[in-house]
């Protein structure tokens, strides 16, 4: 299962109950909010080739992007995907110019984890906005964490 608080710019993924990863990430900025509610990751590609449906010359087009990961959760594209042209992550990463198009980005070590080791297609996530509860051991500006034996993938 992966949980996403929108508020905290947090994702926590638990494996048979484990926490198995933990990270920030950068979600839709405000008027391209991320979806929120119980969702299935419906599936996975590496690589992944994004192009804009926004129409060229919007304020909103970004062209192509490549990524090495993706679990897309939303049919109209959206998904958690690596984010390499990020430089940080967590709150108010999502603001301004910032924000993602409603994907979910997260660093790399974290993906790393999620798309290989941890998700399959079709388990829930859920998205809030902030009513997530924190595990013991994170604070707010928690660093970004991978499971163990993950480093240096």
């Amino acid at each position: 299962m992966i949980l996403i608080s929108i508020t905290a710019s947090e994702l926590w993924s638990f494996t048979d109950g484990a926490l198995f990863v933990n990270t920030l990430v950068t979600t839709g900025r405000p008027e391209l909010p991320t979806d929120r509610g119980l969702m299935r990751v419906t599936r996975k590609e590496s690589p992944v080739h994004f192009v804009s449906p926004f129409p060229k010359g919007s304020q909103y087009d970004y062209g192509t992007i490549d990524a090495k990961y993706a679990l897309f959760f939303h049919p109209s594209g959206e998904a958690i995907h690596d984010s390499w042209w990020r430089s940080w992550y967590g709150p108010g990463s999502n603001v301004g110019d910032h924000g993602s198009h409603g994907c979910v980005g997260v660093p790399y070590g974290p993906i790393d984890a999620l798309s290989t080791g941890g998700v399959t297609p079709a388990p829930r996530w859920s998205s809030s906005p902030g009513t997530a509860r924190r595990s013991p051991t994170s604070s707010p500006r928690r660093p970004m964490t991978t499971p163990p034996g993950a480093a240096g993938r």
